[in-house]
């Protein structure tokens, strides 16, 4: 949270408390990415159907019975 503070994507408020208490909110710049986020969100959403149709077809497939060189 500190890089982030310190490249300015949140704020940082500490609060004279006991326990002692911080809260971070995002700036303006560090709220931009999350626009980037939730369009790969809806695109996910929106295409999750046909890449889980895809990926069973492979599984299925010839191709997708081979052993995997890298083991994932």
């Amino acid at each position: 949270m500190r890089a982030m503070e310190r490249d300015g994507l949140v704020t940082r408020t500490a609060y004279d408390e006991n326990p002692p208490r911080i809260e971070y909110e995002p700036t303006t710049l560090g709220r931009r990415p999350l626009r980037l986020v939730e369009v790969a969100r809806a695109w996910s959403r929106d295409h999750l159907p046909t890449l889980l149709a895809a990926r069973a077809a492979y599984d299925d497939s010839p191709a997708g019975n081979r052993p995997d060189p890298h083991g994932t």
